[in-house]
């Protein structure tokens, strides 16, 4: 006889993405209810994921023959320079009144945007500074961000000064917002939206899992940020399983960090969990035997 449990109250689905985790809480379901946490990790894998650049092209070698590189001269190498700081300034989104939040990936906690300042004298780094990070979902948070002036600020009409600015310390997940001060007087509000990944039941709201059956796990990334070095861990009445088998975007199919059923599962270490990747707006499958304690009343001894 095979017992079945609504994994329902106290669940915590934990996900590593990089150098930040995060929670996802299911509670017993109510209508139109979502829970959700978010932690940051400090000790966590560290580095960003990349994700490949479909636009580079590979390198090619030069015989011994081959005639060298011409030499630049300062005024090209200063023009070549200013070249450069225009193309990469022109990736950079605009934010502030009227205008959409800054998205933020998921394993960062930095941004970089471009504000239009109206100011009386052109602004320098020690005139800006922001406020407390206000956040819906969490709200006792008390973190504030730190902002960095990019390059020199750029004249417009009078008055108006256009900035590009790095703000760390974004930490909350979901939707957050924080004031940019000039000179100690608030000038612009930066609003942020960090989605994290999801995590469901494959049928209905509550995850169930079956003695002696597999317990899928579906988690979703609905942003356009694409990560390849995912880790999960699943805990419920205070017993974990971070032993998955994970579907593969790659071409070439890989076991690496697949479950090993002759060694025995610990949670300890993040770097024991099973590692994944799950591209932009898509959808990973996740299996993992369940605990058998899982299965018995701790009070009783039966199941």
């Amino acid at each position: 006889m095979k017992i079945l449990r609504r994994l329902t109250c106290g669940t915590a689905v934990w996900v590593l993405l990089a150098s930040v985790h995060f929670a996802q809480t299911t509670q017993a379901p109510k209508t139109g209810q979502k829970a959700g946490e978010a932690k940051s990790d400090s000790s966590s894998k560290s580095g960003t994921p990349q994700s490949p650049d479909p636009t580079a092209k590979a390198g090619t070698s030069q015989g011994a023959d081959a005639a060298p590189k011409p030499q630049q001269t300062p005024a090209a190498q200063s023009s070549g320079a200013a070249g450069q700081d225009s193309q990469a300034n022109k990736g950079v989104a605009q934010t502030g009144m009227d205008r959409p939040a800054i998205l933020v990936q998921a394993d960062t906690d930095e941004a970089t945007t471009k504000i239009l300042l109206r100011v009386d004298a052109k602004p320098v780094q020690s005139d800006l500074e922001t406020g407390l990070l206000t956040s819906t979902q969490f709200p006792k948070l008390q973190v504030r961000p730190s902002v960095t002036l990019v390059g020199d600020a750029e004249p417009g009409k009078a008055g108006e000064f256009l900035v590009q600015l790095k703000i760390g310390g974004l930490v909350a997940f979901g939707d957050s917002s924080t004031p940019l001060l000039y000179k100690g007087r608030q000038v612009e509000l930066l609003r942020f939206s960090k989605p994290g990944l999801f995590a469901k039941p494959p049928v209905g709201d509550a995850f169930v899992a079956r003695e002696g059956e597999p317990l899928t796990i579906l988690l979703e990334n609905p942003s356009a940020f694409g990560y390849s070095n995912v880790r999960a861990r699943l805990r419920f009445e205070n017993e974990d399983v971070c032993l998955f088998k994970s579907e593969s975007f790659r071409q070439a199919a890989s076991t690496a960090g697949q479950p090993d059923a002759s060694q025995p599962q610990s949670c300890d270490a993040n770097s024991k969990w099973t590692e994944f990747e799950i591209p932009q707006y898509a959808q990973v499958s996740l299996h993992a035997d369940p605990s058998t304690s899982w299965f018995f009343d701790s009070a009783t001894g039966y199941a």
